[in-house]
């Protein structure tokens, strides 16, 4: 899987397909092994406005596939990003209002990872980007002014860089994170500072 640029979603969905109309496109997911049931997914895409996730086929043709009233489990409030699990049959998705998710992409079921009830720290709240490490045993979370870190096997959370933890340039509106292949270094884009910063993890 791989992100795909937001404008291409922008497009179809006011220009082309059939189906429940996208209305705050945050982060989408494309696929070329489709992990549905349906074997015609192309794309994934979290809808905030929506409060879940949104298949769009082949076809451009758009249906729910994760939300309060499709999949089991707590529902979404706010989900902003999607990031695919190294096997591909589910995903994480951090969620502002709501926390940490894995989400099965065969039934759209949500499991809660960490959030208010689960896991020690800061909350998610203002929470947009995510990155997963390739064991998947921590997550990296962007919120304003800071990156928290999650363990994912217990849901605890701690800051691992803002303006009081670490050295060097404040961040200020951190949007997204991605993470090096080895896992040692995160690349954070800050939308205020008009920079990509690179935290040491």
């Amino acid at each position: 899987m791989k992100d795909v640029i937001p404008f291409l979603i922008a497009f179809l969905s006011i220009s082309c397909g059939e189906g429940i109309c996208l209305k705050n496109v945050e982060c989408t997911l494309s696929s070329s092994a489709n992990p549905s049931t349906d074997k015609t997914l192309n794309y994934l895409v979290s809808d905030i406005g929506l409060k879940g996730l949104i298949l769009i086929n082949s076809k451009f043709e758009r249906s729910v596939f994760s939300s309060s009233g499709k999949g089991n489990g707590d529902n979404f409030v706010l989900p902003t990003k999607i990031v695919p699990s190294e096997i591909g049959d589910y995903a994480f998705v951090i969620d502002s209002g709501n926390g940490l998710f894995k989400v099965d992409l065969e039934t759209g079921d949500r499991t809660a990872i960490s959030n208010s009830s689960i896991g020690t720290g800061p909350n998610f709240s203002g929470s947009i980007g995510l990155a997963v490490d390739s064991s998947e045993k921590y997550a990296y979370v962007t919120k304003v002014g800071s990156i928290l870190k999650v363990d994912l096997t217990n849901g605890n959370r701690t800051i691992l860089s803002d303006n009081s933890n670490g050295s060097g340039p404040n961040l200020a509106y951190s949007y997204d994170v991605a993470i090096n292949s080895n896992d040692t270094k995160l690349f954070v884009a800050d939308s205020t500072m008009n920079a990509i910063f690179s935290i040491s993890i």
